[in-house]
């Protein structure tokens, strides 16, 4: 049989528990496993190469939906994504694992002996544990993250998601949001995911420009915070009707996205939009907003943004 290897990396405060455990969805296997900072993702039973191969796209979608269902942003490692022919019968856990594992060229060694490894390759330095202090954990379980891709695999046209450029570069800006420095980055992420999913998105656009001005290096990046000070380069223009139009095309947007769950919610999404607006237009014209403020909102946001992405996902993934 053919089994299809999908490797990816996490944020650092992000990570999936991993059981290595098999799960069977139709006539294929899958399963997870780990080495270091690299997870793989393994779909077997296959028949042939080019069944493997042509399945390569619809996993790539899977793992989107298991961004927008689990909140982690898995970074896919091309240079190992490949095909992998194993010759067993019937894959056992161990079996699978450790056919993959050697042919990616990592050592065979059971799950006990990863945990240890991986526990004592922590950062001694301390910038790990102010990471971890300071950027909140996602920490989710093999399971959830195995059935999150079977129902994203199961969308008979997954695949078909990848050629639409909106809903890509959206779901690229929320996948930063999950693993954004500050609460401010973080926020203005989402705004922007909202501005290319309305496909008013451009880089020289105020939130692209602040964006790209704010950008700071790894370690100011782990410390950074709205609670102790003002950013340091505000755009104190006021935004104009070009902003506001903005925010009137994207309210029409989630309200045609999101009827399908009535219109009082469509309707009660696109008010939201208004206020987190309001938000990311002081933000960009101050320099900073009030922490609570900041808080609801960017919880506001990602609310609006998930669903409008899983309904995107939903309604181009439904035909074949």
């Amino acid at each position: 049989m053919f089994a299809l290897r999908v490797p990816f990396t996490l944020p650092s405060n992000q990570s999936i528990g991993i059981d290595r455990r098999l799960a069977r969805v139709g006539t294929l296997s899958m399963m997870l496993d780990r080495h270091d900072a690299v997870y793989v993702l393994v779909v077997a039973n296959f028949p042939d190469e080019a069944a493997t191969n042509n399945f390569a796209a619809q996993a790539k979608a899977g793992l989107i939906w298991v961004m927008l269902n689990l909140g982690i942003s898995p970074t896919l490692q091309t240079e190992s994504f490949g095909v992998n022919f194993v010759g067993l019968r019937s894959p056992t856990p161990e079996a699978l694992s450790d056919a993959i594992r050697t042919d990616m060229g990592w050592p065979v060694t059971s799950l006990a002996e990863d945990e240890i490894r991986a526990a004592s390759q922590l950062d001694t330095n301390g910038s790990d544990a102010i990471r971890r202090k300071e950027t909140p954990r996602k920490d989710v379980q093999e399971e959830l993250v195995l059935r999150a891709f079977a129902e994203g695999i199961a969308f008979p046209g997954a695949r078909r998601t990848l050629s639409d450029s909106k809903f890509c570069l959206a779901t690229e800006l929320f996948a930063s949001y999950l693993k954004a420095p500050s609460p401010a980055a973080g926020f203005i992420a989402l705004t922007m995911s909202l501005e290319a999913l309305a496909g008013t998105l451009t880089r020289t656009q105020p939130g692209s420009k602040w964006m790209v001005e704010m950008k700071q290096t790894e370690s100011q990046n782990a410390l950074a915070s709205l609670d102790a000070e003002p950013l340091e380069k505000p755009y104190k223009q006021p935004l104009g009707s070009e902003e506001t139009g903005v925010c009137a095309k994207i309210q029409d947007l989630i309200r045609r996205t999101l009827i399908v769950h009535g219109d009082r919610a469509a309707q009660a999404a696109a008010a939201n939009v208004a206020k987190i607006w309001d938000v990311r237009d002081l933000l960009l014209r101050c320099g900073y907003a009030d922490s609570g403020v900041l808080l609801q909102a960017t919880a506001d946001a990602r609310s609006v943004v998930e669903r409008a992405l899983k309904e995107r996902f939903s309604s181009i993934a439904r035909i074949s």
